[in-house]
């Protein structure tokens, strides 16, 4: 009896993956699988599905949902490395985001609203000391960016709005001393700008006109 009702199970689920959808595959010109996963009922990707570079390596691995991206997505290098790890909802990419170098550091990471950068994303060197920071606001640049150089040491700080340099900044020397101070606005210096010798004493002062 208990084989009965066992055999009537996988029967079932046997039908039911059957009737949600069907394998699909797609091919290289050259004859590799290029994709494959599962479409649902109308014919849209749904599901896991798996994407190869044309020697067979891993090139992504995606998450569908009614033909469109939804959830987890990775993408990997020639060399098997990770490069990105996503999160789509509905065909738009949300949430945070990851970039790797092939060393296994990470490159970048962030996150996305409605498709487009939003709030602190953070770039790193291979090294992994950081080489910029800021905030984003509507996929544009949005208040204090600070970019250091591959030593870790600080090398120039600016406010930003509407994705251009509008407000205080600083320049720093090699050795993250104070070089110059002053205002950008529409990405151009201007009003009074100040600047520094190596042992911090000004040495010029300069005004501009930013036209």
């Amino acid at each position: 009896m208990k084989s009965k009702k066992l055999i009537l199970v996988i029967f079932l689920i046997t039908v039911a993956h059957f009737c949600n959808g069907q394998k699909a595959q797609s091919f290289y010109v050259t004859g590799e699988l290029k994709e494959e996963g599962m479409l649902d009922s109308n014919g849209k990707k749904t599901g896991a599905w798996k994407l190869l570079y044309p020697n067979g390596q891993l090139n992504a691995e995606e998450n569908y949902k009614n033909g469109r991206r939804d959830g987890t997505i990775k993408t990997y290098g020639f060399d098997g490395s990770l490069q990105t790890v996503e999160y789509w909802k509905a065909g738009i990419q949300e949430d945070s985001t990851w970039e790797y170098y092939t060393n296994g550091q990470i490159k970048r990471k962030g996150v996305f609203k409605e498709g487009v950068y939003e709030g602190l994303w953070i770039t790193y060197y291979e090294n992994g000391f950081i080489q910029n920071k800021g905030h984003y606001s509507f996929g544009q640049p949005s208040g204090e960016f600070i970019f250091y150089r591959p030593s870790g040491i600080i090398e120039f700080q600016a406010t930003y709005t509407d994705g251009d340099k509008n407000g205080p900044a600083i320049h720093y020397d090699e050795k993250g001393r104070i070089k110059s101070k002053g205002n950008y606005k529409g990405e151009q210096k201007t009003g009074e700008w100040v600047y520094y010798n190596a042992k911090g004493k000004v040495v010029k002062k300069e005004v501009v006109n930013c036209q």
